[in-house]
């Protein structure tokens, strides 16, 4: 959709608690955590600011945020599983503030740099990687551009680290629905790549990262999907609002 004046101030209001929500969030991270008692502070913390959690809208999905580790790229549901030291971790989280959502992503390794090791070398290198990628596609994110150079900018700045870029899933339109049209791919080519980026247009960027294959399964459930070689992933994504020059991002 394209926002008005009003629907852009709005949307920013709900970026900027959406952030304060995942900040304190991630202050929780560390070993022996589980995945459920971050859905149960997510729900405590939207309801003590007054906005409504996105992702139940969406088939009807049972929890409010995503919680998912290593190898499964995103939308693992929240449960008894337990954080361990060096799992990434990734938080997927959405809401709705005066009717519009906004929807944001991160991933971290849990326990922190305890020791330096060549493991460990490799998941920052691939989170560095994968958090640039988000960054030099919000950078081509100007009205005038195109999504396939919003693409083109993620999928080079991933395999220059020798990393993959997860072909099935991606960032899309958001605004009065969290999914709206268009989708955007996380590779360079695709057929509407050439859709033009107009000033007012409310996107989420998102891109999904690889050590290993670029292909995802289906989770139990239909939930969480995975990386199909078992590979560790990175996910990090901003909602953003086109605009003439540098776009607004709203859940910075």
């Amino acid at each position: 959709m394209i926002l008005s004046e009003q629907q852009i101030k709005d949307m920013q209001e709900g970026g900027k608690v959406l952030a304060a929500i995942l900040r304190e969030l991630l202050v929780m991270v560390k070993p022996g955590m589980t995945t459920r008692e971050f859905d149960d502070r997510a729900r405590e913390l939207m309801r003590e600011k007054n906005v409504d959690p996105s992702f139940p809208t969406v088939d009807g999905y049972p929890a409010v945020i995503c919680t998912s580790i290593n190898d499964e790229a995103v939308h693992a549901l929240p449960s008894d599983r337990v954080l361990k030291d060096g799992d990434l971790f990734k938080i997927d989280i959405g809401v709705i503030h005066k009717g519009l959502h906004t929807d944001m992503a991160t991933t971290v390794i849990v326990g922190g740099k305890k020791f330096f090791n060549k493991s460990y070398s490799q998941k920052q290198k691939l989170l560095n990687a994968t958090r640039q990628a988000l960054e030099a596609g919000i950078a081509k994110a100007q009205a005038g551009n195109t999504l396939d150079d919003i693409s083109s900018a993620i999928e080079d700045r991933i395999i220059k680290d020798d990393f993959s870029v997860v072909h099935e899933l991606g960032g899309h339109g958001i605004g009065r629905t969290l999914h709206e049209t268009p989708w955007i791919a996380n590779f360079k080519g695709y057929e509407d790549g050439k859709t033009e980026l107009v000033s007012g247009m409310a996107l989420a960027i998102e891109p999904i990262s690889s050590m290993g294959s670029n292909k995802i399964s289906e989770g139990p459930g239909g939930h969480a999907y995975r990386i199909k070689d078992g590979a560790l992933s990175a996910h990090f994504e901003h909602t953003i609002i086109i605009t003439d020059g540098a776009p607004i991002v709203v859940t910075k």
